[in-house]
């Protein structure tokens, strides 16, 4: 999936989502390379950036991989 298309999924009304854990995915998103659809951000920059614990982002991460708009290597 290219990320422009998962921004628009990220604003979906009925997305399973609570909205700090589509926070953490926007936060993400910013770092994601366009060509390769990869990114490295760590735990505690995504956790600063969106303003959440570092536990809240590990859960968040843990959710999008769930709902498959996120893989984790």
């Amino acid at each position: 999936m290219r990320w422009p298309e998962l921004m628009k999924i990220l604003t979906y009304p009925d997305l399973p989502l609570r909205a700090n854990q589509k926070l953490v995915a926007l936060v993400i998103l910013q770092y994601v390379d366009i060509e390769t659809l990869k990114c490295y951000p760590s735990i505690d920059e995504i956790s600063r950036r969106a303003g959440v614990s570092r536990n809240t982002a590990c859960k968040a991460i843990g959710r999008l991989v769930e709902l498959q708009l996120l893989d984790v290597d």
